[in-house]
């Protein structure tokens, strides 16, 4: 009796931090999305383009953020991980609202709501089915270079159905790796779920893993969809 209700008591506490993660991830695309709002809305879009190194800048920026956050969450402070975590959200905020006049802005949104769909439904599927997904994240990973290798094709290139294809095939890496961080999330949290302080910043962690996968799956969602201005 008293091992069921110590282990139902781990269960909800490793849900909470869970949800934490998802709330985070909610946080950092709420701040994306308003920092690319204010960047259109107040013309700074045209200030940060006007400097052909700015562009460059923050993307390395970006890097280097995910670098330090991955490399250093157990060692750095929980207030820490959240400032990095939301100063990558406002960057991608910033390099992201060149894309509202590059499409057309119905086309956007029309990405974006079927990016929250499959997220959701593979996320779901990650968390509740008990299959191993190590392999798929270890093939999702090779896509990645894949992807990068087709990316420095297309720009010495000019290919037919450039688009669609790196679309597609992102879109399928993507999903792939929201079910192999979904699924590692549960298992980590399983195993520091003693320990709150960490748990926190495991959080953060997966929030920041999470919300990659959504935001790229949502990039070659556009590239696939979207309408160019």
């Amino acid at each position: 009796m008293e091992n069921n209700q110590y282990s139902s008591i781990r269960q909800s506490s490793s849900y909470n931090y869970i949800n934490k993660a998802y709330l985070w991830m909610f946080v950092g695309l709420l701040c994306t999305a308003l920092t690319s709002y204010v960047m259109i809305a107040t013309d700074l879009i045209w200030v940060v383009y006007s400097f052909s190194w700015l562009p460059f800048a923050m993307i390395i920026a970006k890097i280097a953020l995910v670098i330090f956050l991955s490399s250093r969450i157990y060692k750095m402070q929980t207030s820490t991980a959240r400032m990095v975590f939301i100063g990558y959200s406002i960057l991608t905020g910033i390099t992201f609202s060149v894309i509202f006049f590059m499409f057309d802005i119905t086309s956007v949104f029309i990405a974006f709501a079927f990016a929250a769909i499959l997220f959701a439904c593979l996320s779901i599927i990650g968390f509740t089915t008990e299959k191993d997904f190590s392999s798929i994240g270890n093939l999702c990973f090779m896509g990645l270079f894949i992807l990068l290798g087709i990316g420095v094709v297309g720009f010495f290139i000019n290919l037919s159905g450039y688009d669609l294809l790196i679309g597609l095939f992102g879109v399928i890496v993507f999903l792939g790796l929201t079910i192999y961080d979904t699924q590692k999330m549960k298992n980590t949290f399983g195993a520091v779920e003693q320990q709150s302080e960490m748990m926190e910043k495991v959080a953060i962690y997966f929030a920041l893993e999470l919300y990659l996968d959504f935001i790229n799956i949502f990039i070659y969602l556009v590239r696939m969809m979207g309408k160019r201005n």
